[in-house]
């Protein structure tokens, strides 16, 4: 809901208040900023309920590491620990996945 935009008021809207009377409104205060935390190291599966508790949309992106065990995340693609994001965002996690050993490997 964008800044500034009324969600509610009192009394409700209809409602027949004496003239002078207060009306008590509720205003947006726009996106409410959440902060990403330090993911490196846990279970895809880890990181993902971590990350959805805190209103993120993560995003699993395979990449090949050979100094993380496959399966667990490597970091964030493009944010770093710390950052603070809208809710809803979506952010993406580096996952380390197997060398498809196409490339000769």
């Amino acid at each position: 809901m964008p800044e500034g935009q009324i969600t509610g008021q009192y009394p409700l809207a209809g409602e027949i208040i004496e003239a002078g009377s207060t009306v008590k409104i509720a205003v947006c205060k726009g996106p409410q900023l959440r902060t990403l935390p330090d993911i490196e190291g846990m279970t895809a599966d880890e990181a993902v309920t971590a990350l959805k508790a805190l209103g993120f949309e993560p995003v699993q992106v395979a990449e090949v590491n050979d100094h993380v065990k496959v399966g667990c995340v490597i970091g964030y693609q493009s944010d770093s620990p710390g950052d603070a994001l809208a809710h809803g965002a979506v952010v993406g996690i580096l996952v380390s996945a197997e060398s498809s050993g196409e490339d000769g490997e």
